[in-house]
């Protein structure tokens, strides 16, 4: 059964606010390619417990091994905020 969680909400906030900062200041093709950036992070923090029991061939082993759930949260979480934490650094340079 799918729970929408407060982890969840956060993420799904948090992608929204990117996106929507991008589409005030960049305009709606490039929201939309953005977009796409999401997608990859929101999967990881909302679906780690499944993303956990992967098994099958890496980029060039077999992964026997499953992954912990928090560690593909952790994951998820750093690569959705690693562009506002590069616009942070970006903006103090200047």
């Amino acid at each position: 059964m799918f729970r929408l969680t407060l982890e969840r909400c956060l993420s799904l906030a948090v992608a929204v606010a990117y996106l929507a900062l991008i589409y005030r200041n960049e305009g709606g093709s490039e929201a939309m390619e953005s977009s796409i950036t999401t997608l990859l992070p929101l999967a990881c923090i909302w679906f780690a417990h499944e993303l956990s029991y992967y098994r099958g061939w890496g980029s060039l082993h077999v992964v026997d091994e499953g992954t912990e759930e928090t560690a593909i949260r952790i994951a998820g979480w750093a690569l959705l905020l690693l562009p506002f934490f590069l616009f942070l650094i970006a903006a103090r340079q200047e």
